[in-house]
């Protein structure tokens, strides 16, 4: 466990500064993939964190079923989007984003585990995929 908190800690230094991890957040929304959208801020370093494995898992897991992004909202732009979103909630924050029908789900702060949030996430994808 120390060695992978470690290995998060070099990845989280390296967002630090930077926009978002993953794809943007432009080519997410233009793509026919469901998109996972993350909102955290790198000041809050625990958040950071508690969401470190989990892109993890969607990336190795769902790679070719859903595109991922954790956006900064350190960066003033990102704040921006965040609050277009309109959801007062605290960080971070995850929505599953279908693309084709420009609508989004917001992902219960509790299932913020890899067990529940695979659950639904496949169940998810069944779903958006079945309803094109």
């Amino acid at each position: 466990m120390l060695i992978q908190q470690r290995g998060y800690a070099l990845n989280i230094r390296e967002y630090l500064n930077k926009p978002y991890i993953g794809i943007s957040y432009e080519q997410g929304i233009t793509q026919n993939l469901p998109f996972i959208l993350v909102f955290a801020n790198s000041r809050d370093v625990f958040s950071v964190i508690k969401m470190a494995p989990i892109g993890e898992m969607v990336y190795e897991e769902f790679k070719g079923k859903y595109n991922f992004c954790i956006l900064n909202t350190k960066i003033k732009e990102n704040k921006e989007l965040f609050e277009a979103f309109g959801i007062d909630e605290k960080l971070p924050l995850m929505l599953v984003i279908n693309p084709q029908t420009q609508t989004f789900y917001q992902i219960n702060r509790k299932y913020y585990n890899k067990k529940d949030l695979k659950e639904i996430l496949n169940e998810m994808h069944y779903q958006i995929i079945t309803k094109k």
